[in-house]
């Protein structure tokens, strides 16, 4: 019989569960791999990456330092008794989602939209660099299309040399996102290339409005109901996730004031 874990979500107490169900939530990046953990023989909390019963990072693994702190020290509990002082004693996780579960898998999902969606940017702005347009000629849905495609077919082959090479990209080193096989490991060069255009075709329709609103927010509801992606599955992948720090911090901020003035000036040039 396999150990009973619990786990700090927030603001509350999770558990128990057990060693395997917990493994498989932090591996398949349902859970931040530096999450607070405890079970019986624990001499305290500890962060799940730190735990070689639970995770083992494949290498090189930035870091990650928690900002979770539970509420009390389990090791002072009896045994058989609730390790959270002062909390009511846990109850089994059921199939349903607690608001808490859901809040954390909504934060996840978002930081994985907005890393792709900083990743775009910067690369169209990379591309403005190189690519002049001609702001006399009448702009067309064919022309709107066309560089939609582009543009994405070009990210989708620096992306997945980047997720080969590091496991991420620069929108997901900001908020701390790694992209591995189940085997802990980087994906080959063909891997990330099948899986990021499978995210760019099945997840955001190449980018052509107005159905790539569609299609990310059928990704995303997908994502919030079973925790991760068709793409992600049908590759082997898996993605962790970690705290952004006040460098990741830092970079988010001067990144979107970047974004934000290229906009700004692209508008103005009435692009």
């Amino acid at each position: 019989m396999s150990a009973e874990w619990y786990f700090a979500l927030g603001d509350e107490q999770k558990g128990p569960i057990s060693e395997e169900e917990l493994r498989s939530m932090l591996l398949g990046g349902n859970l931040p791999v530096d999450i607070k953990v405890w079970s019986k023989g624990m001499s305290d909390w500890a962060s799940a990456e730190k735990v070689p019963e639970l995770y083992r990072p494949a290498p090189p693994v930035p870091v990650l330092t928690s900002r979770v702190e539970p509420e009390a020290n389990p090791s002072a509990a009896s045994a058989g008794a609730n390790p959270f002082s002062g909390a009511p004693r846990p109850t089994s996780m059921g199939v349903g989602q607690s608001s808490s579960e859901h809040s954390m898998r909504t934060r996840l999902g978002w930081n994985r939209f907005l890393a792709r969606l900083i990743d775009y940017y910067l690369l169209m702005m990379l591309l403005s660099l190189f690519i002049t347009v001609d702001k006399s000629a009448e702009v067309s849905m064919v022309n709107v299309f066309m560089g939609a495609i582009l543009t994405f077919g070009i990210l989708g082959f620096v992306e997945s040399w980047l997720i080969s090479k590091w496991g991420m990209t620069p929108g997901k080193w900001i908020f701390r996102i790694r992209v591995v096989h189940q085997e802990n490991r980087l994906l080959s060069y063909s891997e990330a290339l099948r899986r990021t255009f499978q995210v760019l075709v099945q997840g955001m329709c190449l980018g052509i409005p107005p159905m790539n609103l569609l299609f990310q927010g059928l990704a995303f509801k997908e994502y919030l109901d079973h925790g991760t992606t068709a793409w992600d599955q049908r590759n082997h992948c898996l993605v962790q996730h970690g705290t952004m720090r006040g460098i990741h911090l830092a970079a988010a901020i001067g990144v979107s004031m970047l974004i934000f003035t290229w906009i700004s000036q692209f508008s103005q040039a009435g692009v």
